[in-house]
């Protein structure tokens, strides 16, 4: 399937398809997009079509988040919005593999100045070491 992706501002891209499906990939410029990742999509773009043409449910919408990458079936930050339907395939087995919320009383303007070292803190804490046989940091462990 031939997906076309259009660039909407700094940190979203529209991904167009035959389906006319909405799909909005939320990530900077910098992010690379795997193309097994889009292959992936464009197959369960074909299913959620074929799906909602069957059933008579109400268009998906499909948000990418920043992790997105080929998982097994359905790319790994894939969200979807299906209503009407329960896909139990969409949800994977590394789930937030590559995303974390965490509350602080920073504001904006306390943590832009800084933004290199937190992201290299952040990736040492929490990413060092994903997909291989290294046990976790005992600082990773009580994340």
């Amino acid at each position: 399937m031939k997906l076309d992706l259009e660039r909407l501002d700094g940190v979203r891209t529209c991904v167009h398809n035959p389906h006319g499906i909405p799909v909005t990939l939320h990530a900077t410029d910098d992010v690379r997009v795997e193309r097994a990742a889009l292959t992936e999509l464009g197959d369960l773009l074909d299913a959620l079509a074929r799906t909602t043409r069957a059933f008579g449910t109400a268009t998906p919408t499909v948000t990418l988040t920043p992790d997105f990458h080929r998982g097994r079936g359905v790319p790994v930050g894939t969200v979807l919005h299906a209503p009407g339907l329960l896909l139990p395939v969409a949800l994977g087995a590394d789930v937030g593999c590559g995303m974390r919320l965490h509350v602080t009383s920073l504001t904006a303007p306390d943590v832009t100045p800084h933004l290199g070292a937190v992201e290299v803190a952040l990736r040492r804490t929490f990413f060092e070491g994903a997909g291989t046989s290294r046990p976790p940091r005992p600082c990773a462990r009580q994340s």
